[in-house]
């Protein structure tokens, strides 16, 4: 009995992976950052049965990927993106980092002297910590940097 619980376990966790990588694939960069939040109950679902590697991988990659776009647009940072690690630099030489965790399957964020850890609750990434939005975050402390407001979404 114990080897078809464990075929049908597999089954139902692939399926719940596809699930989610359509969703991942089908949506667009702005759904990443305005997206409204699911109940708690669904992404520790979703964590839990769906966010393999290969899913983690596409969804960071893909969230890094639109942050370094909007953040170039920026004349006073230049931003890159190598490897899962988006490093951001002003012109004062201070450096702020954005990088995809694999094995916490979270978003990490250092800036200043602060530093967040985010989750994906199935629609954005939000702060472990203060409970804030990943784009919303950034753009909040890029613009105190700047001294002016920043949009990324």
């Amino acid at each position: 009995m114990r080897p078809f619980r464990q075929c049908a376990a597999l089954r139902h966790r692939r399926s719940a992976e596809s699930s989610l990588l359509r969703g991942i694939q089908g949506s667009t960069d702005d759904d990443l950052a305005s997206t409204p939040r699911r109940p708690r109950a669904m992404l520790l679902r979703a964590m839990d049965e769906a966010m393999s590697e290969k899913s983690f991988d596409l969804l960071a990659d893909r969230t890094l990927t639109v942050l370094v776009d909007r953040l170039a647009e920026l004349d006073d940072v230049e931003a890159d993106l190598s490897q899962g690690v988006l490093t951001v630099k002003f012109e004062d030489g201070r450096r702020y980092v954005v990088n995809s965790h694999r094995a916490a399957r979270q978003i990490w964020m250092a800036a200043e002297s602060s530093a967040w850890h985010f989750d994906w609750d199935g629609a954005r990434w939000i702060s472990t910590k203060s409970k804030d939005e990943l784009f919303g975050l950034l753009e909040a402390v890029v613009g105190k940097k700047l001294g002016r407001a920043v949009a990324l979404r």
